[in-house]
């Protein structure tokens, strides 16, 4: 008590201190803190934007490039048939779709899927597209491949093989976004001349166009 009695002398502030704070001390305390942890929250926020952005960039430039190799390894043709899923990896009993794009957009006639040697469905191109769901693709690794018919004016073709994964539960990517699919794949080829083409394959996902990949070919 003594030592209090002669700390009060020579500072009575020390007094006041014992009070606590006051409430507009309070009032500041919690503001300064909402606005730090805003901050935090805006930089998480826009760190995983700018995640996802990058992955899907990434994961749509892997897709063009694995398509256009494959174009490039067909012989010079006045078609071409690019094959896409809804979801590399599906769930077992779930839906999944697969999608055909036939260039020029003016061909006509059939496309058969097909599971490795069985043929799974058909769709009729319209506009130079169709598509097939299905849910009825067992657990496991499939080989689906797309097989267009031809018409008085195109040559049938065979599309690239494709690896669909049927999975008994659901599993999720290591980084945000849809690493595993929902990407979809058009292809436009423009004539400059008599035997020389421009590709230009579009990559989208969600409806917006993420990554597009340009080459030309002749044929002399």
């Amino acid at each position: 008590m003594k030592n209090f009695r002669l700390a009060r002398l020579f500072n009575p502030r020390i007094v006041q201190n014992q009070n606590g704070f006051t409430i507009l001390e309070v009032l500041i305390a919690v503001v300064i803190v909402g606005i730090i942890s805003a901050a935090i929250a805006l930089s998480i926020g826009t760190s995983s934007k700018v995640l996802v952005s990058a992955n899907t960039q990434e994961v749509a430039k892997d897709i063009a490039a694995g398509d256009m190799e494959y174009i490039r390894s067909l012989p010079y043709a006045d078609n071409y048939i690019l094959l896409t899923s809804s979801s590399s990896t599906s769930n077992s009993g779930n839906p999944v779709t697969f999608r055909v794009v036939v260039t020029p957009g003016a061909a006509t006639g059939t496309v058969a899927f097909k599971d490795g040697s069985s043929v799974i469905g058909t769709g009729t191109l319209s506009g130079g597209q169709t598509t097939f769901s299905t849910s009825s693709l067992s657990l496991g690794t499939h080989s689906i491949t797309a097989v267009y018919s031809g018409d008085a004016t195109y040559n049938s073709i065979t599309s690239i093989v494709i690896t669909q994964t049927v999975t008994a539960s659901s599993t999720s990517p290591l980084l945000p976004g849809p690493i595993n699919g929902n990407y979809t794949s058009s292809i436009n080829v423009t004539y400059l001349r008599r035997y020389e083409q421009r590709i230009d394959i579009t990559i989208t996902w969600g409806g917006k166009t993420v990554f597009t990949l340009t080459d030309f070919r002749a044929n002399y």
